[in-house]
């Protein structure tokens, strides 16, 4: 092989007082280091070498036991970013303490104008692992001292490695961080800003240990992110079953993880997928079931489940004429369990209708709700095909109609859709189900490298940062405020959490705020001084979770009736009893579930937007026009000098024959003008016109008081939206005509008031010894504005009626013929994992 020093090639030296670290060529990631005799290779494997030879890392002892003796020496020293190795000569000099926290930041300004989902609250989930993986014990020994020593020597080519600062830690503390942790529990739902951890030193010597350890424990930021993605999308399904079926059965294996090939190690698997069940059952990652009984323990022998399943190959191995073969055989071998099938190995239409919907209907129908089939497709346009295949099976299966008025297979056949399910697909589809009338009962969802590895510490903005600093004695409060970027401003001083009365949560710096008003820090000892101090289980983190809700929508769990249970979902508790018949308590959930829930989400699509604009367009129309008041003043002159002058003040709703032009009888130049009122009575249009303008207003007033906090009760009603179309309509036509109406009465307004009105109206003027000038002329700019607002919001009201249509069940029945469905509660859904 052809070596390259990373300094001049020196004489080789056995004996161990001279190290020396040799690499390969760039294109090879193997190095090795002569020192007493061994060769160390790039995965740790070790072989003796003798003087001057040039040995390869191909014959290194790689056994079984050589690698797991390396990762048990996980080398803390060494898990940090190279510039931090730096940092302890950085500091102010006499500093004696370094204090950070970590925080989900708020980004008040977001430049993606085309994420859907704005993740407003974060899972506090995963840093029991890497404290217990990682930090917790004797982590400094001299060996990894000597290590870091050689490695950061050839790594910087200088001599920066605070080896005196590691041989402290390891001679005063036997090689424990002298550090402390402070965290809410895990399991915490806090919304995005406020701090999550602490970590400050606990010995002045170790000041610069504090950031030292950020790197690794940044990496929280992975299981935060998928506990937290995950708990969005159980929000999005709990809201779409409780309005298709009114219950939430089942909720817990609604969405199934299918990650495990997705991710880029078998670490991730095991982090993630335990992060996806803090939320969830489904699991098909078993990574994650070894790292939640290892780390945080659990009451049940195992906390994910799974069923059995058929991949691809388990179908095409049958080949493609024996495609029903192969369907048959496999729902045979588990006639007592859930199965789940994939169906699109060729044509998942002509599977759903002929093979599953004919030949083996029989087979099919005889399956109980215990053990349902459950068909997979598995490629295509997600939404598209997912209502296809409802469709299909509908037409094989007559579905019931439940309670909600949503159609429902029958208990022995569901679906799961396990190909491009995300966050933003998820939604979709549960809402194109919605539309079509199918209960979110019949589907499941599989999701893979979505869910566990599609995701950046960028997406909830996870930051550690230093806010606190001690020099000299003195306690100094410190932060970064970056000119070009706002929301990359930290906080500053020493922090606490609290949950104010209300259930708002607030981060408090040191000295701020009365602690008896918010109560007491949320923030509790976890690490100290190398050993771990507080723990939670994963029955504990998951119980957490639940809890934690918005309190204006909490049950009262003591009302709540001893047959039923309950558990949290999203933002609220929901009443899950077991009956088909809804119970009191039922009836109180239906009345949480209709009160007042403000959601901004319907103002960012076409639907809320264009209803702003409509009560914008509406407040020009009717203040540019009921609003008006202008003058004209006319000059009268004759042949003798003699000179007069009449002003005719004229406004809104423009009765123009009560304004009085000549009061009085007036004689000038031998021409008498008695008293003279303007031509005209233009209130009609006018006050037509304001009065549409005016109801618009209030309809768009309400309307968006509706789409604020009663979209969920506004979406699940058929009234609403036909109601909403019809107003609609019909204001779009009153805009029409009123628009008309007014442009016609300001154009005859302008001739009355204007030189040729006014002749008309003064018969003298039509004298040629009498001159009449109009010399002031009222500017009617904004009455012009008020018919081009008129029709301006005729289009913008035509525009709306189509999104409101869409909104209608009229276009759900254009969209899809529905056939005729039996009356009575179908089944609940099964767990239907893949």
């Amino acid at each position: 092989r052809s070596w390259a020093l990373t300094r001049p090639r020196p004489q080789w030296d056995v004996s161990g007082s001279s190290p020396f670290t040799y690499r390969e060529t760039r294109h090879s990631p193997a190095y090795r280091e002569l020192r007493s005799g061994v060769v160390k290779c790039v995965l740790g494997c070790e072989f003796p070498v003798e003087s001057g030879e040039n040995n390869s890392c191909d014959s290194a002892d790689c056994s079984p036991g050589k690698m797991e003796k390396r990762d048990a020496d996980f080398n803390i020293l060494l898990a940090t970013d190279s510039y931090k190795v730096t940092h302890y000569k950085q500091y102010p000099p006499n500093t004696s303490k370094v204090y950070s926290y970590f925080e989900c930041r708020e980004k008040k300004t977001d430049p993606s104008k085309t994420r859907k989902v704005k993740y407003q609250q974060t899972v506090f989930y995963g840093l029991q692992y890497i404290l217990h993986k990682y930090l917790k014990g004797k982590v400094v020994t001299s060996e990894k001292i000597q290590e870091a020593k050689d490695v950061y020597q050839e790594h910087f080519q200088d001599d920066v490695f605070n080896e005196k600062g590691w041989k402290y830690i390891l001679e005063k503390y036997d090689g424990h961080l002298p550090i402390e942790v402070k965290a809410v529990p895990e399991g915490s739902v806090i919304p995005r800003g406020n701090v999550l951890f602490t970590v400050e030193s606990t010995d002045p010597e170790c000041y610069w240990l504090t950031n030292w350890v950020e790197t690794i424990l940044v990496q929280i930021w992975y299981p935060i992110t998928v506990a937290t993605n995950s708990r969005e999308q159980k929000k999005i399904l709990a809201k779409y079953l409780m309005e298709t079926s009114g219950t939430l059965e089942g909720l817990e294996y609604k969405l199934h993880d299918f990650g495990y090939r997705g991710v880029s190690s078998q670490e991730t698997a095991g982090i993630g997928a335990s992060a996806h069940l803090v939320n969830f059952k489904g699991t098909d990652t078993v990574a994650g079931i070894g790292v939640i009984k290892k780390y945080y323990g659990t009451k049940d022998p195992v906390p994910g489940f799974s069923v059995p399943a058929a991949e691809h190959s388990t179908i095409t191995a049958w080949g493609k004429d024996h495609e029903k073969d192969a369907f048959e055989h496999i729902i045979k071998q588990f006639p007592s369990v859930p199965v789940s099938i994939v169906s699109d190995s060729y044509d998942i239409y002509n599977a759903c209708e002929k093979i599953w919907g004919e030949d083996l209907r029989t087979l099919v129908e005889k399956r109980s709700a215990d053990a349902p089939l459950v068909v997979r497709p598995d490629s295509g346009n997600p939404l598209d095909t997912v209502l296809k295949v409802l469709e299909i099976l509908g037409k094989k299966f007559p579905p019931f109609e439940n309670s909600r008025g949503y159609k429902l297979l029958p208990p022995y056949i569901r679906v799961i859709q396990g190909d491009g399910v995300d966050i933003n697909t998820l939604q979709e589809i549960v809402e194109g189900m919605k539309k079509h009338r199918w209960s979110i009962e019949n589907i499941s969802f599989g999701s893979g490298g979505a869910l566990l590895q599609k995701l950046t510490r960028d997406l909830l903005n996870c930051s550690f940062k230093c806010s606190y600093v001690v020099t000299n004695g003195l306690g100094v409060n410190v932060f970064k405020d970056p000119v070009a970027d706002p929301n990359k401003r930290s906080k500053k001083g020493r922090l606490s959490l609290h949950r104010k009365q209300n259930g708002d949560y607030v981060t408090l710096e040191e000295g701020k705020g009365d602690l008896e008003e918010y109560g007491a820090d949320l923030l509790h000892t976890v690490f100290h001084n190398g050993k771990i101090v507080k723990t939670y289980t994963f029955d504990e983190t998951i119980t957490l979770i639940s809890k934690n809700y918005s309190v204006p929508y909490a049950m009262d769990i003591a009302d709540l009736g001893k047959n039923s249970t309950t558990f949290a979902v999203g933002l609220f508790f929901v009443d899950h009893s077991p009956s088909t018949e809804e119970t009191p308590n039922t009836v109180k959930l239906l009345k949480m579930q209709t009160g007042f829930r403000l959601n901004w989400t319907p103002i960012k699509e076409p639907l809320g937007f264009i209803k702003v604009v409509q009560w914008l367009t509406a407040v020009f129309a009717f203040a540019s026009c009921g609003g008006y008041a202008g003058q004209n003043v006319i000059s009268l002159s004759c042949d003798r000098g003699i000179n007069a002058t009449l002003s005719a003040a004229f406004r809104y709703p423009f009765r123009l024959n009560q304004v009085l032009l000549v009061e009085g009888n007036i004689t000038l130049c031998n021409h008498t003008l008695t008293e003279t009122h303007l031509l005209g009575d233009f209130s009609s249009s006018a006050e037509f016109f304001v009065a549409v303008a005016v109801l618009a207003f209030l309809y768009c007033t309400a309307a968006l008081l509706v789409y604020l906090g009663y979209m969920h009760v506004y979406q699940d009603s058929d009234f609403g939206p036909m109601c909403d179309f019809v107003v609609t309509a019909m204001f779009a036509f009153l805009w029409l005509v009123c628009s008309s109406a007014w442009a016609r009465g300001l154009q005859m307004i302008k001739f009355a008031t204007g030189k040729e009105g006014i002749h008309a109206t003064l018969e003298p003027c039509r004298s040629s010894s009498l001159r009449c000038e109009v010399t002031e002329l009222a500017s009617m700019c904004t009455l012009d504005i008020s018919v081009v607002f008129g029709y301006l919001n005729l289009i913008v009201w035509a525009c709306n009626a189509w999104f409101v249509y869409k909104e209608t069940r009229w276009h759900s029945r254009k969209l899809s013929s529905h056939q005729g469905v039996g009356r009575g509660r179908g089944p609940g859904p099964s767990t239907a994992p893949i």
